[in-house]
């Protein structure tokens, strides 16, 4: 009686150590994926991120490449108006004169 307590004793301890090494397996399988997992998000923020930035930084050159066209723009407008009030000073003068 008691020798087959013993072997059912020692097939349960067996039968534990297989269940705790499957259950260790699973966790090692868990945490690979899991950490899988993390890098892949961290390398597609990484990619986002990245991208972002190049946009900021085009919009920036966009945003910088308007004000010149705006200040250019503006000057010409101010050279032309200077032009015209300068014409119409010297017509106003040479119309001065002649009287």
């Amino acid at each position: 009686m008691q020798e087959k307590n013993s072997i059912t004793i020692k097939i349960w301890r067996q039968r534990l150590k297989h269940l705790m090494f499957q259950n260790l397996d699973q966790q090692t399988m868990v945490k690979k994926q899991a950490q899988i997992k993390l890098k892949n998000s961290e390398d597609e923020h990484r990619i986002n991120e990245r991208e972002l930035k190049q946009d900021l930084r085009a919009l920036k050159v966009q945003e910088k490449e308007q004000q010149v066209r705006h200040t250019d723009y503006t000057n010409a407008l101010n050279k032309h108006y200077n032009a015209l009030a300068t014409a119409k000073r010297k017509e106003y003068e040479r119309i001065a004169s002649e009287i």
